[in-house]
């Protein structure tokens, strides 16, 4: 399961259309994403959000 948006899906096509117009949803998939609780305040999971970027950019130079 994953994620797809919209800003994703047209910006694979501007980069190479026909690459993009062959390849499945699954791929442009993004597979690691946040969940969110109802009830839950949204600075919890923004703060989520930012932990787990920061993670995926660990050791990146600035």
């Amino acid at each position: 399961m994953g994620v797809v948006t919209r800003h994703e899906i047209n910006e694979r096509i501007e980069q190479d259309r026909d690459s993009a117009l062959e390849c499945s949803l699954g791929e442009l998939a993004q597979k690691e994403t946040i969940e969110a609780y109802p009830g839950e305040p949204l600075r919890v999971v923004v703060y989520r959000m930012a932990e787990k970027d920061g993670d995926a950019n660990a050791g990146r130079g600035s």
